[in-house]
């Protein structure tokens, strides 16, 4: 391996600040990055205070989750548990659904957690905005 093959995979995909601030930005623990990922929890803790590298995919895979400069909304919904068993898995995805369309709509919630009817944290959500210099966008694209 030539030695400037050697400087690059030494260097880190991604600084523990930044992963520690896209967990925070995520309303993740450790524990909830650790399944998401399907990480180890000692790994996801060497990640976060500095001592293990974080691999390039893990970094992509994080990275893609944050919202763009075009605005967007991310949500995750974990379904392995008893909430969603027994044929219920529809059900609950569309109580969440519901619920959460309330918040944004009626509380102007833009991010946060998601639980199941038996009040678990199974899920998070973010909406972000488009940048202020893009004008949001009604959908309506023609020219009358």
């Amino acid at each position: 391996m030539s030695k400037n093959a050697r400087h690059i995979t030494k260097q880190p995909t991604m600084e523990a600040d930044e992963f520690r601030d896209i967990l925070k930005r995520m309303h993740w623990t450790y524990p909830v990055a650790a399944e998401e990922l399907g990480i180890s929890a000692s790994s996801i803790a060497g990640y976060g205070c500095g001592t293990a590298r974080i691999p390039m995919p893990v970094a992509k895979l994080l990275r893609s989750w944050l919202p763009n400069e075009s605005g967007s909304f991310k949500l995750s919904i974990r379904t392995g548990n008893a909430a969603f068993e027994d044929d219920n898995k529809s059900t609950e995805i569309a109580r969440i659904l519901r619920e959460l369309a309330n918040r944004i709509e009626h509380y102007g919630h833009t991010d946060g957690k998601i639980y199941d009817v038996n009040g678990n944290h199974v899920g998070d959500f973010l909406l972000a905005p488009p940048p202020a210099d893009e004008p949001e966008s009604d959908g309506d694209e023609s020219d009358d």
